[in-house]
């Protein structure tokens, strides 16, 4: 039908379609070197699915970051989840039921596993960042309200950009970049053990 489609979020230059995304790993490379800043070197890092474009370039991120700081980031720290809160609790539960130390910090990649490993830390008497420091990423509602260090994902820009891109697309010359990338910002709270 000749309808200009624009992808938000996932790219896909592949398919011809002109998209929209964050810079996520650039988000998560500085939110990972931020939690390294505070001396945390056991660190665990809860995914998204294996097939999220978002969770791989997130895990890039902190990767690259790890590698940075001269700092070892082993399978065994990688703990492949789903973006949703009941996925943070059953990660967090299933940590914390293994006993042991404590990791110094969980790096979600998302704010709703955060909150689900938080709510669990609370039942379990554990506080954030005092036992261990959480982080998560896309800045939703409710991280201002709970503290949460995290990284903010500007929907509404990415809204605007798609918009022009789907302007351009009706144009004869079509939209000047294929993909445009939008980048993010830290926004350091008290879950990571700074100060508000």
């Amino acid at each position: 039908a000749k309808t200009p489609v624009i992808s938000v979020d996932t790219p896909a230059a592949e398919l011809g379609v002109p998209s929209v995304s964050i810079d996520n790993k650039a988000g998560a490379h500085q939110l990972m070197t931020h939690i390294l800043e505070h001396d945390h070197r056991d660190i665990i890092i809860f995914t998204g699915p294996a097939i999220s474009y978002d969770s791989n370039e997130r895990l890039a991120g902190c990767r690259a970051a790890a590698e940075d700081a001269g700092c070892k980031l082993p399978p065994s720290q990688i703990i492949v989840g789903e973006f949703t809160i009941e996925s943070g609790r059953k990660l967090m539960t299933e940590l914390l039921d293994r006993g042991g130390k404590l990791p110094d910090a969980i790096v979600a990649l998302n704010d709703a596993m955060a909150i689900g490993a938080l709510g669990v830390m609370k039942e379990r008497g554990l506080t954030a960042p005092e036992d261990i420091a959480v982080t998560g990423f896309d800045d939703c509602d409710s991280a201002p309200v709970i503290g949460l260090t995290t990284v903010h994902a500007p929907l509404y820009q990415m809204g605007q950009e798609a918009a022009k891109l789907a302007l351009a697309s009706l144009t004869p010359e079509g939209p000047a970049a294929n993909h445009i990338i939008v980048p993010t910002e830290l926004v350091i709270r008290q879950s990571c053990g700074c100060q508000p």
